[in-house]
């Protein structure tokens, strides 16, 4: 058989499998092999409510807080912090770290290596003098060696000593997909648009252990900040890229 035959034949079946998940009222990220879709049409419950997973190249850490006992996949286990509470919100599962959180004893942003941050995001809180809360926290407390991503006054930023990147206000109270990018440069993304990037060129070399996700040490700021499906690459995915995670947002 011809390979243009073989490969159109697999193309239909993904087709026809995508077609039996969507039925079943599931949903599908855009990179879920071949394999994971024909799993997930015996495995997805009927009326909706399963997710069909998949991992890109250089993914080192996925959580998807679905519940207490099972919220961190892809090898990296979750320290938690306080009594982080687990909620559904809007439909999703997700996690509300008002004032609790999650640490990743493994040095994430070290060397001024290249990585990506997505996940999803809203903002849920109703005291308007709150001002900010740091969804990845990454250093110690004297504010060395340290990365936050946050919402401060609305905006979406990624800050250390060396620079401050910040997007346009973001629409409060609803979910948003959110990418961080760093290769010399942070680049900021909501809903698969790029919104900010740093103003020069730098070498990030954050060496300190551990990752905090969501508790901030330093800050005294508690935010309602609804959070899923967080994933970490070890490289700078494309545009591409961006856009099938904001695909599988967009199919939630």
């Amino acid at each position: 058989m011809a390979l243009s035959n073989i490969l159109n034949d697999l193309s239909g079946a993904r087709d026809a499998l995508v077609t039996a998940i969507n039925e079943k009222g599931g949903s599908l990220a855009a990179a879920a092999t071949l394999r994971q879709c024909a799993e997930a049409v015996t495995n997805l419950p009927e009326g909706g409510g399963g997710e069909v997973a998949g991992t890109l190249p250089g993914q080192i850490f996925y959580a998807s807080f679905t519940s207490d006992s099972e919220y961190a996949e892809s090898g990296q286990p979750l320290k938690k912090i306080n009594t982080p509470q687990f909620v559904v919100e809007d439909g999703i599962q997700c996690v509300n770290i008002y004032d609790a959180g999650f640490q990743i004893d493994y040095p994430l942003f070290c060397g001024g290596n290249p990585f990506t941050i997505s996940f999803w995001g809203k903002d849920s809180s109703a005291n308007s003098e709150v001002e900010s809360f740091s969804v990845i926290f990454q250093g110690d407390s004297s504010g060395y060696g340290r990365m936050e991503v946050t919402f401060r006054s609305g905006k979406f930023n990624v800050s250390n000593l060396q620079d401050w990147t910040s997007s346009p206000t973001v629409t409060s109270d609803s979910f948003h997909h959110y990418v961080v990018t760093y290769d010399r440069k942070y680049h900021l993304f909501t809903d698969n648009l790029p919104v900010a990037e740093s103003s020069y060129e730098f070498n990030l070399n954050l060496p300190r252990n551990p990752t905090m996700i969501g508790y901030n040490t330093v800050s005294t700021f508690k935010k309602n900040f609804h959070l899923a499906n967080l994933k970490i690459f070890t490289r700078v995915l494309s545009s591409e890229e961006i856009a099938q995670l904001y695909g599988e947002f967009q199919n939630r």
